[in-house]
């Protein structure tokens, strides 16, 4: 906690479904954490923050305003649906 860590460095760990995967620090900054280890975690829930060395880095991401293209039904070529 409170400590520098590198852009593309593994921070943690969560398990689930006895899997394990790594997270990893999408620029380099100060984390700190806001969740204790072997704690359990809900979805969307914090487990850290990151305080960036270089803000300008990271862009932040836009909400979509547009719409999506109407999909018609999907056909089978040959007759058949594989």
């Amino acid at each position: 906690d409170n400590s520098s860590i590198d852009a593309d460095t593994p921070y943690a760990e969560v398990e689930v479904m006895k899997m394990c995967m790594p997270l990893v620090s999408p620029a380099s900054g100060v984390i700190h954490f806001k969740m204790s280890e072997g704690q359990a975690i809900q979805a969307g829930e914090l487990i850290a923050k990151l305080d960036l060395d270089d803000p300008s880095a990271v862009r932040k991401a836009e909400p979509f305003h547009g719409s999506f293209p109407r999909l018609r039904l999907p056909t089978a070529i040959s007759g058949k649906v594989h």
